[in-house]
């Protein structure tokens, strides 16, 4: 009913091959959980009308979440994946506390918006930055919130909210955005190589999300670039850093090679990208940026063998690294992947996590035929 609309029993019973008396059944139960209802009459079809039903999207309720440094944000999605609500609230100290309790006073803040009730909600995502031991749930290299490393928050969140929460590394959650609505939609084999305020990855191998034993696929600033570029004598040791700060840092080193630049200091990286097309400064961050993103998408092109690379991330979804990044790689791989950039913006992290919820709570909200009552 979710994926094809209204349909009635006899429906249900062709496409599914169940009986009709197991279809009724199946029905009934559905509709005693509040799950499905009657929408109508079937209609231009001889013989006897069948009653029409259809899934009552509002009856199951879920929550995605993103924790960035210093803000949570969430939506409030129906089964039909419809937004109901959004909000966004500051975490104004920076500890594990803090954040789990701001997550808790978004969620009320998300029904009291739409007026729905918390009894409806059956599950959580959460996205944040690090890894997570699926072995003992806790959060570990949280990077740019390292107030949340050694925390468990799925079981935090969860005595705040009072349904189950299931918490995802927040470029896991990027990756399963693309493969929903965008660009690997209907791919089997992509990567995401995201980068901000820190640089990640994520795998999508055979349809599906790659975690690894321990949670830490797709981390893949260990690669020890900088490391080789000053064995290699290409810079120093700390050169090769994909992220806002390091972009800003590239262009401090560069600028006294190029005295007509027009930009001043202090520099802004998303500023020097811009004036890239012409500006020598910005083409050469740009320049030496492009390379850095090659050398990793060429690791994950060899170990992975994807067919696409999507560059995400406030600082690499940029139309302009998609050539020069291409070219690098082009040189380093007998078979490169294709690379473009990502057009979900700063909304892929918030999607990726209301997908999750969603089925987490389809899932719950099936087994369990029943409204869940949250805890006050």
């Amino acid at each position: 009913m979710l994926d094809a609309g209204a349909l009635s029993r006899a429906e249900i019973s062709r496409r599914t091959g169940m009986s009709k008396p197991t279809v009724s059944l199946a029905i009934h139960s559905l509709e005693a959980s509040g799950l499905v209802a009657e929408t109508g009459i079937e209609a231009g079809r001889p013989g006897r009308s069948g009653v029409l039903y259809g899934a009552v999207a509002e009856a199951v309720l879920s929550v995605g979440i993103e924790i960035s440094v210093g803000r949570v944000r969430g939506v409030l999605v129906d089964l039909d994946g419809r937004s109901l609500a959004e909000h966004a609230r500051p975490v104004r100290a920076r500890t594990s506390r803090a954040a789990y309790d701001a997550v808790r006073r978004c969620v009320d803040a998300l029904f009291e918006a739409s007026g729905e009730s918390p009894t409806g909600l059956f599950a959580v995502a959460v996205g944040t930055p690090g890894v997570i031991d699926p072995s003992t749930g806790r959060l570990t290299r949280a990077g740019t919130l390292p107030e949340l490393d050694g925390t468990a928050p799925a079981e935090a969140i969860s005595r705040r909210v009072g349904v189950p929460v299931r918490v995802i590394n927040d470029v896991d959650l990027a990756a399963l955005a693309e493969q929903v609505e965008g660009a690997g939609r209907g791919l089997e084999d992509f990567v995401v190589l995201w980068a901000g305020s820190g640089l990640g990855s994520a795998i999508v191998s055979d349809g599906a999300l790659r975690f690894g034993h321990r949670g830490g696929a797709g981390e893949i600033h260990d690669i020890p670039f900088a490391t080789v570029a000053a064995a290699l004598g290409r810079g120093t040791s700390d050169e090769v850093d994909i992220s806002f700060a390091g972009v800003t840092r590239l262009a401090a080193r560069l600028a006294p090679e190029h005295p007509d630049s027009r930009l001043a200091f202090p520099y802004r990286a998303d500023r020097v990208l811009d004036a890239a097309d012409f500006d020598p400064l910005g083409a050469a961050v740009r320049e030496r940026l492009a390379t850095w993103v090659a050398w990793y998408c060429a690791a994950l092109g060899a170990v992975v063998d994807p067919e696409l690379i999507v560059l995400a991330g406030p600082l690499l979804a940029r139309d302009d690294l998609v050539e020069p990044v291409g070219a690098v790689l082009a040189a380093l791989l007998s078979a490169p992947p294709r690379v473009v950039a990502s057009r979900l913006g700063d909304r892929a992290l918030l999607a990726g996590a209301a997908a999750v919820a969603r089925n987490e709570a389809l899932d719950r909200a099936f087994v369990t035929r029943r409204r869940p009552q949250r805890e006050p």
